[in-house]
């Protein structure tokens, strides 16, 4: 936080004695790492004297947020298996075989949701050509 609103580039470039010499403090941020099930809340920031604190919090998700990520996969699912319509066609370009990577791939990301058990770290199946 700044005593004086000057306009200083490279900030980030700074030091810390360098930040207070220009009125800033420094920030220290204690990361947090969400687990499965887990997100970032709002973090508490403290000064304390000479710097500032940024503490990371985690909470349980709410059932709309777990819900929301359920839709979040599904919507990116249903967008790959679009996108991929075209080789399932009679005019497909593709070799039988490369079809039948192509329809074994479809089934797999069909089958997504119900083999997931934590929608935000599927285990997505390899797209055939990758």
């Amino acid at each position: 936080l700044p005593r004086s609103w000057r306009n200083i580039s490279g900030l980030h470039l700074a030091t810390d004695e360098e930040l207070r010499k220009w009125g800033w403090l420094p920030v220290t941020v204690v990361e947090a790492s969400p687990a499965l099930g887990q997100t970032r809340d709002v973090d508490e920031v403290t000064v304390h004297g000479d710097h500032v604190l940024v503490a990371q919090r985690v909470r349980q998700k709410t059932p709309v947020e777990v819900a929301n990520d359920w839709i979040v996969l599904r919507t990116t699912r249903d967008l790959e298996l679009h996108q991929s319509d075209w080789t399932q066609g009679n005019d497909s370009p593709l070799s039988n075989v490369e079809k039948e990577e192509w329809t074994v791939w479809r089934r797999a990301m069909r089958d997504l949701p119900s083999a997931t058990s934590e929608p935000t770290n599927p285990s997505w199946p390899t797209k055939p050509g990758s």
